[in-house]
């Protein structure tokens, strides 16, 4: 049987419990950040870290954020089109 070379592998991401992003998604989500940080970066311990009703927790939230995102961008693409009318209106003297 032969080793795996390091491209086989799949890259770690460590997470720091300082991340400003990691560190409100732990509190909506009411994990403490160094829990999250520590489950994430070695998911085959995850649930050593964290219960299986924090990840339940953490996966609603998760969603939430998703669904908001898509209203937020949405409503983003709304506006940068309103403005983008307004200003060609405005360069063509119609205002």
């Amino acid at each position: 049987m032969t080793e795996p070379i390091a491209s086989d592998l799949p890259v770690r991401q460590t997470f720091s419990p300082d991340l400003p992003e990691l560190r409100l998604l732990a509190q909506f989500a009411g994990i403490e950040p160094s829990q999250m940080a520590a489950a994430f970066s070695v998911p085959e311990l995850l649930f050593e870290h964290i219960t299986l009703a924090e990840l339940n927790r953490l996966t609603e939230v998760c969603v939430r954020i998703g669904v908001l995102s898509g209203q937020l961008a949405a409503a983003s693409s709304i506006a940068t089109a309103t403005l983008e009318e307004t200003m060609q209106a405005l360069h063509a003297g119609e205002v």
